[in-house]
């Protein structure tokens, strides 16, 4: 199905690799921000956007446990913002876990589900859950695609993951949802007859 094409929060990282992050805790219900933002009021967005400056410029410098603090300081001040969510989950998904910046296999899966975790806390709190939970489920269908990262449960795992995304995005009304839900549907019975008729019984690897 292809890499998927929102843009990315990239930057080159140093190699030493911290362990994955988990999702942010921004606390709270959707639209509520933290303590720092319901002090800074109506300019808590311009607080947030500085600190995801900060948070490129810690990557670029190749300080990514630094970053990744603030990214989490970021997302307390402005949860409500959609960027912020698919800037951090995109980049944990298509840089951290990529083989060039992430030798082993395991740790792959484990960076590029911090990512879907990312953008699955994104949806409870963003003003925009159905486009976050539109790139989520382009994203675990990227990875369904990909055979260099050891997901516990493999590529259907993954693709029941995207299919689950792109039902809570129609569900919230994303305009672009209903023909990503066919079309895995029907990449995935592509994919199994296909397997079937090879004699295999893994659908997502044909």
């Amino acid at each position: 199905m292809g890499r998927p094409g929102p843009g990315r929060g990239s930057a080159a990282l140093g190699p030493e690799a911290p362990d994955a992050p988990d999702a942010p805790d921004a606390g709270g219900a959707r639209g509520a921000r933290g303590p720092l933002g319901r002090w800074l009021g109506p300019i808590a967005g311009l607080a947030a956007s500085a600190e995801w400056v900060r948070w490129n410029s810690a990557l670029r410098a190749g300080e990514p446990e630094r970053a990744y603090t603030i990214a989490a300081r970021a997302l307390a001040l402005d949860p409500t913002s959609p960027q912020g969510w698919s800037t951090l989950g995109q980049h944990l998904i298509l840089d951290r876990s990529a083989a060039v910046m992430e030798p082993d296999r395991a740790r792959r899966a484990t960076w590029a589900k911090a990512g879907l975790d990312v953008l699955r806390q994104g949806e409870g709190r963003s003003r925009d859950p159905a486009a976050l939970a539109l790139i989520g489920g382009d994203l675990a269908a990227y990875l369904a695609e990909r055979d260099d990262l050891d997901w516990p449960l493999g590529a259907p795992d993954l693709l029941d993951l995207a299919e689950a995304a792109y039902l809570r995005a129609n569900a919230a009304g994303h305009p672009q949802a209903e023909g990503r839900i066919e079309r895995i549907r029907a990449f995935r019975r592509a994919a199994g007859g296909a397997a079937g008729d090879a004699g295999t019984g893994d659908p997502a690897r044909d």
